[in-house]
């Protein structure tokens, strides 16, 4: 078996629906946000242009968190270890005012 037989999706979606989120962020994109506090990000307007954009986003940035390397060799794992200093504050500002503020 080789990668191109591996149903990564069976492990992360429970859905039999479409994949809605195929957009895949390169190391770039978060460029300008590694080593900023998270009050100190602005997230680009286009992230935001509408409820499912902003949705897909999301889960984009989490997505690109936590993803595996296929060209590596390594078919699960996390290809982002150690820039968890962009990543998550990133999908942190996703959140609203009002929902920061709820202590869970």
């Amino acid at each position: 078996m080789d990668a191109s037989d591996i149903n990564y999706d069976k492990f992360f979606r429970p859905s039999c629906s479409e994949i809605l989120n195929t957009t895949d962020l390169n190391y770039s994109f978060f460029d300008k946000y590694f080593n900023k506090k998270t009050n100190e990000i602005n997230l680009e307007d286009s992230l935001l242009k509408t409820p499912e954009d902003t949705l897909i986003n999301y889960y984009t940035i989490l997505k690109s968190a936590s993803y595996y390397e296929e060209s590596s060799g390594k078919y699960a794992g996390c290809g982002s270890t150690g820039a968890d200093n962009a990543y998550y504050p990133v999908a942190y500002n996703f959140l609203s005012k009002e929902y920061k503020k709820i202590k869970l």
